[in-house]
């Protein structure tokens, strides 16, 4: 929280959730937003 670090967008995001889940692993989802400018 307002650390200052770089945030990846949410269609990097996503795409990360799909890799995973395509590996089998398990992805807890939340509530997902675009990244504050």
């Amino acid at each position: 929280y307002d650390n200052n670090l770089p945030e990846p967008t949410l269609e990097m995001t996503m795409e990360l959730i799909e890799q995973l889940e395509e590996a089998g692993i398990e992805v807890h989802r939340k509530t997902l937003r675009e990244a504050k400018q």
